[in-house]
């Protein structure tokens, strides 16, 4: 497996730290492949208009 360094907001990965203590999660890579495997199944499900929805959560 090849690794890479991504840059994220300092907002994001103290949601990112969150995520990981919910689920107990023994590294931000863990919390964040699991972040990603939910996004994957949830948006799999969805039939809708997805852009409508980004653009809603925006001001939820």
């Amino acid at each position: 497996m090849k690794y890479t360094t991504i840059r994220v907001s300092v907002e994001d990965k103290k949601k990112l730290e969150r995520i990981a203590r919910l689920i107990q999660a023994k590294s931000l890579v863990q919390a964040l492949r699991f972040a990603l495997e939910v996004a994957e199944k949830e948006l799999g499900k969805f039939k809708g208009n997805i852009e409508q929805v980004l653009s809603s959560l925006k001001y939820a």
